[in-house]
């Protein structure tokens, strides 16, 4: 039985959905590499540096001693780009607890962000009442 009806090949659609999806993936990721780049960029620059470390609340404990271990504790990078010192990726209480943890006499720690340079840090040392032996 011979058919009258003409079947013309059908286009592939699908190849014509991936060319057009294929340059907005391509935008969307150059746009989001341009922004990251931007980003790093922004936080290397030393305006950003925090470069001035305020104590206050301190009796006992020496301020350039938790100066100095405030000061280690930010040097370095994250992932070898971000640097730990900008004001922007401050981990304030990691640097709190890291404080705490290397001079006990701490019983509470504050740490403030100063901006563009400067941090705060405010404690209240624990009292001494006695000797244990």
């Amino acid at each position: 039985m011979n058919s009258r009806i003409l079947y013309t090949p059908r286009e592939d659609t699908r190849r014509k959905r991936r060319t057009r999806r294929l340059p907005v993936f391509i935008g969307l990721f150059l746009t989001a590499a341009a922004l990251a780049t931007g980003a790093i960029f922004l936080l290397r620059l030393p305006y950003w540096r925090i470069k001035h470390i305020e104590i206050s609340g301190n009796e006992v404990i020496n301020p350039e001693e938790l100066r100095l271990a405030a000061e280690e504790s930010l040097r370095g990078a994250r992932f070898f780009i971000i640097p730990k010192n900008a004001i922007f990726a401050l981990e304030s209480e990691k640097l709190a607890s890291t404080l705490a943890s290397r001079f006990p006499r701490i019983a509470e720690i504050k740490i403030d962000r100063g901006f563009p340079d400067s941090l705060t840090i405010s404690l209240r040392e624990r009292e001494f009442f006695g000797v244990y032996c």
